[in-house]
């Protein structure tokens, strides 16, 4: 299941079983694409992950959904 970057951030940013405060989604970051442009030869890694798969270079950077292979299953019970 492929998501838009707004549709994780509100998904993030969903009220929380404890009760924590919901935070605003900023609409400007909704829809917007960015052009990842990553340099083969860099000496350093970019902040965000991106550009670690050069062949990929959305895949694995920082506010990104990760599928899984396996159900999740956490020692408290959320899910």
């Amino acid at each position: 299941m492929i998501m838009k970057r707004c549709e994780v951030i509100a998904r993030i940013n969903q009220p929380k079983p404890t009760g924590c405060p919901v935070r605003e989604l900023p609409i400007d970051i909704c829809g917007k694409s960015v052009q990842v442009n990553c340099d083969a030869d860099a000496n350093f890694r970019t902040i965000d992950g991106s550009c670690n798969n050069l062949k990929n270079p959305e895949w694995g950077k920082a506010a990104s959904m990760q599928s899984r292979s396996v159900t999740n299953v956490y020692d408290d019970g959320m899910f």
